[in-house]
């Protein structure tokens, strides 16, 4: 029977390849972008808004999903983690 620490493929310190991290990082922002923008587009079509509204609104989120995240690694003063922390 295995022990936890052979389950273990990177230790805190290591990275792993170039293409790993960009597919896991791909796959967490597909799962990060979709709830967002299917928030606001099931949102518009009760309020019996547009396509063009649609489509603006949902830019509109992520922006603003965008800048918070950035605020939330960058920290500015007291304002923010200091780590990656996704808002959406």
């Amino acid at each position: 029977m295995p022990t936890d620490d052979q389950a273990v493929r990177y230790e805190p310190d290591e990275s792993p390849p170039p293409a790993v991290a960009a597919g896991a990082g791909l796959q967490a922002a597909m799962i990060i972008v979709a709830p967002v923008v299917l928030s606001v587009v099931i949102i518009a079509r009760v309020a019996d808004q547009s396509d063009d509204y649609i489509a603006w609104a949902a830019f509109a989120a992520l922006l603003i999903s965008g800048a918070c995240t950035i605020l939330q690694a960058v920290r500015v003063g007291r304002i923010g983690a200091g780590h990656v922390l996704i808002m959406g």
